[in-house]
């Protein structure tokens, strides 16, 4: 969860530089909108519900969750790779 949130917090800071842009193409703005869309589902991928005060078993709901939420990173890593 800390790696999804240093991970936005990056992507927060480096959009900043994009403030003296006049024009946009098409392309950065769909450039940066699968950026966001891949973050929104990298982020919400890691955090886990918890309902009224119930135990979480975090070992298997890691289990359970692991293929799509490293399968998410991968993505977002590959994206920033692509953009950058």
């Amino acid at each position: 969860m800390l790696l999804a949130l240093g991970i936005l917090f990056n992507n927060w800071l480096s959009i900043w530089v994009l403030r003296p842009i006049n024009r946009w193409s098409v392309g950065e703005i769909s450039l940066n909108f699968v950026m966001a869309t891949i973050q929104y589902f990298t982020c919400s991928l890691v955090c886990i519900e918890v309902h009224g005060g119930q135990e979480v078993d975090m070992n298997r709901w890691f289990e359970k969750q692991r293929v799509a939420f490293l399968s998410a990173f991968a993505a977002l890593c590959g994206m920033a790779i692509f953009a950058n």
